[in-house]
């Protein structure tokens, strides 16, 4: 997941911090997915999720 997020960043953006932003990314998506397993599927805090990842990666 890590490198996909590296790979789009250094294809899309400039900036310092891409390794930084990819790690961030990944670990929403990971963190989330965990989340889901243990509290079962939410739409709502899915679509929170989302509107956070889009403003940050």
């Amino acid at each position: 997941m890590y490198n996909h997020w590296l790979a789009y960043l250094n294809e899309t953006t400039e900036g310092h911090y891409q390794e930084l932003v990819a790690q961030i990314g990944a670990s929403i998506v990971f963190d989330t997915l965990n989340w889901s397993f243990v509290n079962g599927i939410d739409y709502e805090a899915l679509h929170f999720v989302e509107g956070i990842r889009k403003k940050y990666c």
